[in-house]
């Protein structure tokens, strides 16, 4: 998964000045990808034990940077995809002097970080996640370790609302933005992606649930498998159809909002065809014709 997000990103920082990657707001997909990458090293922190040589302080700061990773990771990829979006959309209004600047689509995003690190941060110092082991079967010595918090629900729902807060405005502003050129709303490998994660997740949570108990390497496999798809469905799904378009340049012949010659749009100084800025009326038209009644 590093590997895939990794030629990603160098794919993006290379080819930043071509129309395709440039049209898609390289520093948008960049902080997809950094989102991409940090939800990523989640995968890291649960996989280890004292096996590994750890010691229990060691796996406490893991237990505890999980959920930071899992978090933000998540919410810094829906996020930017938001932002995205919205900026594309605000710019193609067409209304005088309406430039919208990175730093002011940067708003939502930063304001769904700080709310994530708010709760985020209550809770490591509240009630941090710490490793414990437990015996299971007296009998044979079994004992099963994992992560766990006596609130977790206090601060995991919290977290899961601006999770799903975060996808839901995402998937709104790309309805919103579905009639756009698809080189500036990738609108519908948007709707693919939330889809096939929303599938990933009905199935894998309550397995995971199942096997919490009952199998402790079945609920590992289970957590790294849903982790990881987040990551990878993003990345093959939102940037890999730019790399395609890239090696495999073609022709749009589809005319929609964002598409028209010579119109370039302000805020993202990206040549853009197939738009027309609105028609204005003849005020000279309009006069001959209240002197002719």
């Amino acid at each position: 998964a590093l590997t895939l997000i990794v030629a990603s990103v160098i794919f993006v920082s290379l080819k930043r000045k071509h129309a395709v990657v440039r049209a898609a707001q390289p520093p948008f997909l960049l902080l997809l990808q950094f989102g991409a990458i940090i939800l990523t090293f989640s995968i890291l922190t649960m996989s280890f034990d004292e096996s590994f040589g750890w010691t229990e302080a060691m796996l406490d700061a893991a237990c505890q940077a999980t959920p930071w990773l899992i978090t933000l990771g998540f919410i810094m990829i829906y996020s930017a995809i938001f932002s995205k979006l919205w900026r594309i959309n605000e710019v193609l209004q067409f209304r005088k002097g309406n430039s919208v600047g990175i730093k002011k689509a940067l708003a939502p995003f930063a304001a769904f970080i700080v709310a994530a690190v708010v709760i985020l941060a209550v809770w490591t110092g509240v009630d941090p996640y710490s490793w414990v082991r437990r015996e299971i079967n007296s009998d044979t010595g079994e004992t099963y370790g994992q992560c766990e918090s006596q609130n977790f629900l206090a601060f995991a729902i919290p977290l899961q609302l601006v999770m799903v807060s975060a996808t839901f405005f995402a998937a709104v502003m790309a309805y919103r933005t579905k009639d756009i050129d698809e080189k500036f709303s990738e609108s519908t490998w948007i709707f693919y992606t939330i889809f096939l994660q929303l599938q990933v997740l009905m199935v894998g949570v309550p397995v995971i649930v199942i096997l919490k108990d009952a199998s402790a390497d079945g609920s590992y496999l289970g957590r790294v498998l849903v982790v990881l798809t987040i990551p990878i469905t993003t990345i093959i799904l939102l940037v890999g159809p730019k790399a395609m378009k890239v090696l495999y340049p073609e022709n749009p012949s589809k005319k929609t909002r964002g598409t028209s010659k010579g119109v370039a749009v302000s805020g993202l100084n990206i040549p853009v065809s197939g738009v027309s800025p609105p028609l204005r009326p003849s005020v000279g038209s309009g006069a001959a014709s209240e002197a002719g009644r």
